[in-house]
């Protein structure tokens, strides 16, 4: 998967959805998932923010 994530056509379909392939091992990508929770979860707090349910 990851050779194929590294390839020319898989790089610029990215690029072109505004976005990156990452690979690593799964706790690198759970201590990615924790670390963006907390960030995201210090804006929602800070600006006060809520999920409208209607």
């Amino acid at each position: 998967m990851k050779t194929w994530q590294e390839t020319d056509d898989v790089k610029a379909r990215w690029r072109q959805m505004g976005g990156t392939s990452l690979h690593g091992t799964l706790a690198e990508f759970a201590a990615f998932v924790a670390a963006e929770g907390e960030k995201w979860g210090r804006v929602i707090r800070q600006e006060g923010l809520q999920m409208d349910l209607s």
